[in-house]
């Protein structure tokens, strides 16, 4: 599977994952301070599996389609 895993997504997390054979995306290994709309957006576009520790607001997948999330 893929993932893109925010930055407040502890590090062993994805490690794991990716110790499994997943494809991780770390935006505090890649894109450091990017905005959560655009981590959102970018995982909407790529059809990916967002892993974030922020508790997120039903609002703001408002208009997003084929997005999956996990709480970590």
């Amino acid at each position: 599977m893929k993932f893109v895993a925010g930055e407040n997504v502890d590090l062993s997390i994805f490690a794991r994952l990716r110790n499994g054979g997943h494809e991780v995306y770390a935006v505090a290994e890649m894109s450091a301070g990017v905005s959560d709309d655009e981590v959102l957006k970018q995982a909407n576009q790529q059809g990916v599996v967002l892993l974030t520790g922020v508790r997120i607001s039903a609002n703001w997948f408002i208009g997003i389609k084929n997005i999956r999330t996990a709480l970590c």
